[in-house]
């Protein structure tokens, strides 16, 4: 009984602190892209992993803040790029879209050319 109640207990902890995501899709310049995947949230570890069509990528000692209404904002500045993700609610439930929980937006800006890169991701809570 005892073991029970903690694995439940480290579980629900874990889902409190760890956010998981699936990916329905991304616009990038205007234009949809039909991708799978999945987004992982780790406000403890402070990273995000992201696996998008079978390749992984894992961004670690991220800065998190709390944004408007339910947003949360992520950084991580060096030298060579500055990384931002917000991930915000969304709002429009209509037609085809009322799967979609949460959009992340993820922005690249290169650091010495000033070169800027944004995706949207359309998400959806696991």
């Amino acid at each position: 009984m005892k073991k029970t109640f903690a694995v439940l207990l480290l579980m629900s902890s874990l889902s409190i602190f760890a956010q998981k995501f699936d990916i329905l899709g991304a616009m990038y310049v205007d234009e949809m892209i039909a991708i799978e995947g999945q987004v992982v949230v780790d406000v403890v570890n402070k990273s995000i992993k992201l696996s998008i069509n079978g390749k992984e990528m894992i961004i670690e000692k991220l800065t998190f803040k709390k944004g408007d209404a339910g947003e949360l904002k992520c950084y991580k500045e060096s030298i060579e790029r500055k990384q931002r993700i917000v991930f915000s609610p969304y709002k429009d439930k209509t037609g085809d879209r009322y799967k979609i929980s949460h959009i992340m937006t993820y922005t690249v800006v290169q650091g010495f050319s000033r070169d800027r890169s944004e995706v949207k991701y359309y998400l959806k809570k696991i």
